[in-house]
């Protein structure tokens, strides 16, 4: 069918689907992927197999590649209805780390641009871009020729100018109504002057509490897709409140490519609420239209909202007018931005990544290097991708012995590390995504031509979502080395992701064979131990893992953890999670332990 599970991916028939309170199914995985195309579920909604563990459907790899498709068609589906006049600024190239190309004047706008302000606080907000369609009320003063207009409308109109004689009998009766309303609810109020408030609108407000403290908990903890129901459920009760809306949107935006609704939301609750009642969160508004404007490739009016809001939110402010120098190819300028952004790992890297896209007369390489060994020996989240430039920058260098080293380090990191860590959502992300590393992971490959690096280019495939193309090239790699473990542990992930679990167990028996068992390998055994609750399994692999100083080690502590609280274990599981978190503060599986679990 159009929109299918991909050629990896096995139809299961028994599928659970719970959408709000509701539970549906069984369904086939065919089914599944039919209702998500047409729109019947969401990539919000959870799923599950019978006796385990529901999930996100868009966090269920055996659906990755329908939630891309269903993702495709939704973006194709509000291009349509998008806003237009906009001036796009040209994406940077995949491959343009450490190879820059010379281009023209860009259109990076200045900070006095005279683009159109969208979404800014006050009364120069051009909230008017973004509207339903309008009743347009037409003056009294349009009826002088009332005798030509009675004979040449014979229709009632509402909202508009009606028929004249019929429109005085109507106000009489029109005005004694109202009057009668007036003095009965005026009794009702005498009346019930006495009572509580409705029970119902009690409920409602603790209802909203609720939801609004849970959600805020799981957004803390970096469960986004639970947060995002949340907020949606305290939206519905009590609408347009700031501390809603300034989550919900951007989530709206990251997680379903909402562009459109999201605005919509926000310029509802810019009209609804006083600028000066909450400047900070009217702030964030402000942050979240641009981060709506950046998704929809409306690069103008993004950079004129986060020039404006910079002074005030200058980590996300900075850090996002960065990515959109990066994406002009104005790589001084980013670099300059995310040293602006400070050193939080995500900056950090976007800063080495700019700074080896300059030209070599520039010297950014060598602060490039510099910033590698930082981000590379402190830090968890970006390592593995810190570890890939590193690699290719040896390798420009000539040094192809050390990048090889370094693609294996690659190879033996944790796939799933950067993506469990906490990033806020109102950060543009897409080019620091591994889609946009494709390049690097491809130059590797041509010039090293190892089973490491082709292993390497079939995971950076694997992660940017094109499972198909990297299933090829690891095929073609096995087909000469079929027991090369780095590449049977790369081919058991792959598979893992797919949820293709038989598979994996098979390529996994090939690649523990020999000595030394990849790092790769055993993490990929732990999870898929874990996932069909064979605990004394996963348990062995993580205990081995956690024995090692290495980037391993924090998934090892966490995988521990985990399995001690599902034992009942809470001082040993949360004495691990708190030794992860001493490693790296915003690692979210050991936050959500910490926490005591995720709420649902």
């Amino acid at each position: 069918m159009s929109g299918s599970l991909g050629t990896n991916a096995k139809t299961i028939e028994n599928w659970l689907v719970k959408s709000g309170d509701q539970v549906l199914g069984p369904f086939s995985s065919e089914q599944i992927g039919q209702k998500l195309l047409g729109r019947e579920v969401a990539i919000i909604d959870e799923v599950c197999l019978p006796q385990g563990r529901c999930r996100l459907i868009r966090d269920e790899p055996h659906f990755a590649s329908v939630v891309e498709e269903a993702r495709k068609t939704l973006m194709n589906a509000r291009e349509e209805t998008e806003i237009s006049g906009y001036t796009s600024t040209p994406m940077v190239p995949a491959d343009s780390d450490f190879t820059p190309t010379p281009v023209a004047q860009t259109t990076h706008v200045s900070s006095n641009s005279s683009g159109q302000n969208a979404g800014l606080v006050g009364a120069n907000a051009p909230v008017g871009q973004i509207r339903d369609a309008e009743f347009v009320e037409t003056s009294s003063d349009e009826t002088a020729n009332s005798d030509s207009a009675e004979s040449s409308s014979s229709f009632k109109q509402f909202g508009l100018r009606g028929r004249a004689k019929a429109g005085m009998s109507r106000q009489v009766i029109a005005t004694w109504a109202i009057a009668g309303f007036v003095v009965i609810g005026a009794l009702y109020m005498v009346f019930f002057n006495t009572k509580k408030v409705p029970e119902g609108r009690v409920v409602a407000s603790l209802d909203f509490e609720r939801s609004v403290a849970s959600a805020d908990r799981a957004w803390q903890r970096g469960d986004f897709g639970t947060a995002e129901k949340l907020y949606a459920q305290a939206n519905r009760t009590k609408p347009l409140q700031l501390e809603v809306v300034t989550r919900l949107a951007p989530l709206m935006v990251q997680l379903d490519g909402q562009t459109v609704e999201a605005k919509r939301l926000l310029v509802d609750a810019q009209k609804a609420n006083d600028p000066n009642a909450n400047p900070r969160l009217f702030n964030e508004m402000q942050l979240g239209f641009a981060l709506a404007h950046l998704y929809s490739g409306e690069y103008q009016d993004a950079e004129t909202i986060l020039k404006t809001a910079q002074s005030e939110s200058s980590f996300v402010a900075d850090f996002n007018l960065g990515m959109l120098a990066y994406m002009s190819q104005n790589f001084e300028e980013a670099a300059q931005q995310f040293a602006r952004a400070g050193d939080a790992p995500i900056a950090l890297f976007m800063r080495i990544r700019a700074l080896a896209s300059l030209p070599k007369k520039r010297g950014g390489r060598k602060e490039a290097g510099t910033l590698l060994a930082t981000l590379t020996k402190t830090q968890y989240d970006f390592n593995q991708e810190a570890q890939l430039l590193s690699a290719a920058l040896l390798l420009e260098n000539g040094n192809k012995k050390g990048a090889l080293a370094r693609a294996r380090m690659v190879l033996e990191s944790d796939p799933e590390m950067t993506s469990n860590h906490w990033h806020d959502p109102l950060l543009f992300q897409t080019p620091a995504n591994w889609k946009s590393l494709l390049g690097v992971c491809r130059r590797l490959n041509d010039g090293l031509k190892s089973n490491v690096t082709r292993g390497l280019l079939a995971l950076c495939l694997g992660r940017a979502g094109n499972g198909e193309e990297a299933m090829r090239i690891l095929n073609e790699g096995l087909a000469s080395s079929g027991e090369d473990p780095l590449l049977q542990a790369v081919n058991a992930q792959l598979l893992y992701n797919s949820a293709r679990d038989e598979d994996a167990r098979a390529a996994l028996r090939m690649a523990l064979r020999r000595e030394p068992v990849p790092v790769l390998a055993r993490i990929v055994k732990a999870r898929l131990c874990t996932r069909h609750n064979e605990l004394a399994c996963a348990e062995e692999e993580w205990k081995v893992l956690a024995a090692v100083n290495g980037p391993q080690k924090l998934a090892a502590q966490v995988g521990l953890a985990q399995i001690y609280a599902k034992r009942g274990d809470v001082a040993d599981a949360q004495d691990l999670a708190a030794k992860a978190l001493a490693l790296s503060p915003r690692y979210k599986p050991a936050l959500s332990l910490r926490e005591g679990g995720s709420e649902k």
